[in-house]
């Protein structure tokens, strides 16, 4: 992440402002911020996975570090999911690309119930408060033709609506993990908390 800010400075300076976010620099800046959240989610597994008695110890920190992970892999597709590219179809490819197997593995990896329902809902809040922050900084805009008058910072399109697919992978991986045979997971019961034998 260090490397992409001097990167950036000078992909500026050589080709002016950029008018999409997948540029070369910000690309090695979201490899850093991809190295980070997944140290960081690792960092707290291996804290809740220490306290084997009480499951809920732990699982707030790792459900809020998952919502950030998805909210850090949603910004680099932000050009897509603005809501006039949601009727083509490279809204539908890169979604599926990016929240589906990020969704599953979170789900996976909580021990608290619904945790891929609940990392969506920290998702949706953060993205929510950050819409609601900017537009309380004044701006104006440097790249034209600008055909509305911007006085404001513009907010991030409205969080998408990712409680939905969460409730669908929670209830799936509920469905896997209570199945016998080739399908079972683990050995863990998320309804009761407890190991099973």
């Amino acid at each position: 992440m260090i490397t992409a800010g001097p990167f950036d400075n000078w992909w500026h300076n050589a080709y002016g402002l950029d008018v999409k976010i997948v540029s070369p620099p910000h690309m090695v800046l979201g490899l850093g911020m991809l190295g980070i959240s997944v140290g960081t989610l690792l960092l707290v597994l291996a804290r809740q996975n220490r306290f084997e008695d009480s499951s809920s110890k732990g699982s707030g920190l790792f459900i809020y570090t998952g919502g950030v992970f998805v909210l850090l892999g949603s910004v680099f597709i932000l050009e897509y999911i603005f809501p006039n590219e949601q009727h083509g179809g490279m809204f539908f490819k890169v979604c599926a690309l990016m929240y589906p197997s990020r969704l599953v593995v979170l789900s996976y990896a909580g021990r608290v119930s619904w945790p891929a329902t609940r990392v969506a809902t920290v998702y949706m809040g953060l993205l929510c408060a950050i819409d609601w922050v900017l537009t309380l900084f004044p701006a104006q805009p440097k790249l034209a033709p600008i055909f509305n008058p911007v006085t404001h910072m513009v907010p991030l399109p409205f969080p998408l609506l990712l409680i939905f697919p969460a409730i669908a992978v929670d209830l799936l991986m509920r469905k896997v993990r209570d199945t016998d045979g080739k399908l079972r997971m683990t050995d863990y019961n998320v309804v009761d908390h407890v190991p099973v034998a």
